[in-house]
């Protein structure tokens, strides 16, 4: 009854190219569309459930082209109904409105990709997306103030290996009161800092430091009352926590890999280039100034797009393309792309010194496969038996095969669904027999017209053990609308979070989801907060897995799945208090 959740990324880059039309809207333009404003508004709060979304852009679009994507932050892809209007030019509007009234208290996640105005050119240029995020009114009658879940690192916790200071709330916050003046960061050196809020799946906040922390030190981050959800209710009190940095990361990155390899002869004309690095990187210091492609044949610089610079949690690759119409670059040409010695790693480390690879462009018909890795995940079911999910992005008619370079004997064919994505998910009962920790990982495309390959190396990781649910027990009814759920750490290794994700299984939908960082205990408790009050008479199940590294894992530990239901409407308000006394169940 519980499908997969991917977890999307925390937080998205755009690089916009801004193009004022002088001409009528009969012009052949040539510089990308752009989004001229977007109704919500980017990062807007107390939204009513029953709004629509509104897209204009600088010109007459392609309207066959256009999709709006609206998606709830639990992953719940929202449909609905397309119309265009003419605002300024011809068909520049787009209008999605929902089938049904959107849910209270909940972040929604706005996205476009790949829309063409009527002379072909691109949004934003590249096959980046426009993304906004807005987040709806509160339930009626809801006053409840946000509250701390988790945060990482932990109050009183030594030793710190990232740039980034995370707080995960109860509810979904007013962006507009997430700023410094609402949240501080105080310690020995220069504190400077900057705050990023995000909806995607649990209402994160991250602060992250511009400069490196001083090792073995104390810093305290302090939220006040100034923060409030989209209703104005806020935090009851002042909240603060304390963490020591420790000794901290002094290893410099390196590059790991690119995409070409270096010297490749058989880069195909719209395949992005790609840089993996060795860890996780600090994203300001990854500029378009820092990675320069210079076209040796043509003896000039290529300018280029930088797609999401994103992590998978062990390390950050950055995507390139050339900032042409069309994103293409030129046949039988040589690169020389240059990784500047000043980007650095999450702690501060530079690279110290310049990388450098050089690639070919093929003719077509002769280039290598095009590979892009969404998940590579080892997962560990609670009966103890292992499993992997994987899911690749490259171009039909190839065959893809993931090969475990750790473990012997363990190699898997993806099967294409017919749309450049193939996959391989283990059976439900199929035991993999996966040895705990991480596996290196090596995915192999290879062109069924021309035999070429091209190769990545990846990492999964298998988790020991799972959790182990304790209450609300399987089968039983609770007692509250707002029910705690406890569940065990059952001697996992090397969890750096827990999710914990509650469904409605009459809708098929989660109704609430968050992540409890890692604190040491041999046990977690977590109450639904009253912004995600249960519905009565209604049949609920929830989960909790363990993931291996606090950004993008690569390893799951699922727990079982425990079922209950709530009561109806004069149960729960009659009885529910007595038996919440006599079972203490809550």
């Amino acid at each position: 009854m519980v499908e997969r959740i991917r977890f999307a990324r925390l937080f998205h880059r755009l690089w916009i190219c801004c193009f004022m039309c002088l001409f009528t809207p009969l012009v052949c333009y040539s510089a990308p569309p752009t989004v001229v404003s977007v109704t919500p508004a980017d990062e807007t709060a107390g939204i009513s459930v029953n709004t629509s979304i509104t897209m204009q852009f600088d010109r007459e679009m392609d309207t066959a082209t256009i999709e709006i994507e609206l998606e709830s932050s639990f992953g719940e892809d929202i449909s609905g109904t397309m119309r265009f209007a003419s605002t300024v030019y011809p068909n520049d509007t787009a209008i999605f409105t929902p089938n049904q009234a959107l849910d209270t208290s909940l972040g929604f996640h706005v996205r476009v990709e790949d829309a063409q105005d009527t002379s072909g050119n691109v949004l934003l240029g590249h096959g980046n997306a426009f993304e906004t995020v807005f987040f709806t009114e509160g339930a009626p009658g809801d006053t409840s103030r946000p509250k701390v879940i988790s945060t990482y690192p932990f109050d009183g916790q030594k030793g710190w290996d990232w740039n980034r200071i995370l707080i995960v709330m109860d509810k979904p916050l007013d962006p507009s009161t997430v700023n410094p003046s609402t949240l501080s960061l105080t310690g020995p050196g220069d504190t400077g800092y900057s705050i990023e809020y995000n909806s995607e799946m649990i209402q994160l906040i991250a602060i992250r430091a511009d400069n490196t922390l001083t090792p073995d030190s104390s810093y305290t981050v302090t939220m006040t009352t100034g923060l409030t959800d989209a209703q104005g209710h806020s935090l009851s009190s002042n909240y603060a926590f304390t963490f020591n940095t420790g000794e901290m990361d002094t290893t410099p990155p390196f590059v790991d890999q690119t995409k070409p390899e270096n010297n490749a002869t058989n880069h195909g004309v719209f395949h992005e280039v790609s840089v993996y690095f060795s860890e996780n990187m600090d994203h300001s210091t990854i500029t378009s100034s820092r990675i320069i492609v210079h076209d040796e044949t043509a003896g000039e610089n290529q300018d280029i797009y930088m797609d999401d610079v994103s992590c998978d949690g062990s390390r950050t690759h950055v995507n390139l393309v050339p900032a042409n119409q069309y994103n293409t670059w030129t046949i039988g040409h040589t690169y020389r792309v240059t990784i500047d010695s000043a980007i650095s790693d999450a702690a501060g480390n530079a690279m110290g010194g310049d990388y450098t690879f050089h690639f070919t462009v093929a003719d077509f018909g002769n280039e290598a496969p095009d590979i892009f890795l969404h998940d590579i995940i080892g997962i560990t079911r609670s009966d103890g038996t292992t499993a992997i999910a994987l899911d690749v992005e490259c171009d039909d008619n190839n065959t893809v095969v993931v090969q475990d370079l750790t473990q012997s004997g363990k190699q898997w064919n993806l099967t294409s669904d017919g749309d450049d994505e193939y996959t391989y998910e283990t059976p439900d009962g199929f035991d993999e027999g996966l040895q705990p920790g991480y596996h290196n990982i090596l995915v192999k495309a290879t062109n069924n017209s021309n035999g070429l390959s091209r190769n990545l190396n990846w990492q999964l990781y298998v988790f020991n053990a799972s959790p182990t649910l304790i209450a609300p027990a399987n089968g039983t009814t609770v007692t509250k609308s707002t029910p705690t759920l406890r569940f065990s750490t059952a001697g996992i290794n090397d969890a750096a979070f827990y999710m914990a994700t509650l469904y409605d299984v009459s809708a098929d939908k989660a109704v609430f989801t968050t992540a409890l960082f890692e604190t040491g205990q041999t046990g977690y408790t977590l109450t639904i907060p009253k912004s995600r009050a249960l519905e009565t008479e209604t049949h609920y199940a929830w989960q909790v897995r363990g993931c291996d590294n606090h950004y993008w894992h690569m390893g799951e530990a699922r727990s079982g799945i425990y079922g209950f239901v709530t009561p109806d409407s004069f149960r729960f308000s009659i009885i529910a208090p007595i038996l919440g006394l006599l079972l203490d169940d809550e």
